[in-house]
């Protein structure tokens, strides 16, 4: 999911959800739900909504670990974003 956001030029993905498919894939079935609210969250932040967060409670994700993933996943963006801002790229 890192690579992602290091890919991300600051463009929204878009409405569909084909981007989610490719970096997801790579996690275990019981981990994508936890991944998806993190991708959602750095590139797509609009689009986290109750689905996202009661797939990743059905999937075994607690407040903590749910915190913790939208944590690191709009730190790495905001961090991504400075840099593609400062390098006028």
């Amino acid at each position: 999911m890192a690579a992602e956001v290091a890919r991300w030029d600051g463009t929204d993905p878009g409405l569909g959800r084909a981007w989610l498919d490719a970096p997801l894939t790579g996690l275990a079935p019981d981990e994508r739900p936890l991944g998806e609210l993190a991708l959602l969250t750095a590139l797509a932040s609009y689009r986290v909504d109750e689905r996202v967060v009661a797939a990743a409670r059905k999937a075994g994700a607690g407040d903590r670990e749910i915190l913790a993933a939208a944590s690191w996943a709009a730190l790495l963006a905001a961090r991504r974003r400075i840099r593609h801002l400062l390098s006028d790229n």
